[in-house]
């Protein structure tokens, strides 16, 4: 190459990163009933809540003290608070 004007090829590549807001979807599924190999999803509700649709079984996210009184829960805590309380009367 001789002294002269040295010509650049200068290549652009352009990169486009597409960005696409999708939603979110939270499933939560009941402890309680069982579809095929797993349990069945709960229906969401504007409020926050979610609501099994066989049981009534309903769950609230994010409040911790929330307790439900569906039928399973209500038999669970009787088959549970006995045992409890014949644990801590062991211990006093």
């Amino acid at each position: 190459m001789g002294r002269g004007k040295a010509s650049c090829v200068l290549l652009n590549f352009v990169m486009e990163t597409t960005w696409e807001l999708t939603d979110t979807t939270l499933v939560i599924r009941c402890p309680y009933c069982v579809v095929g190999n797993e349990s069945r999803p709960m229906t969401a509700y504007k409020d926050g809540r979610f609501i099994c649709r066989d049981c009534a079984h309903t769950v609230r996210p994010g409040v911790p003290e929330y307790k439900c009184t569906c039928r399973p829960c209500l038999r669970v805590a009787t088959q549970i608070y006995p045992l409890l309380s014949n644990f801590s009367s062991k211990f006093r």
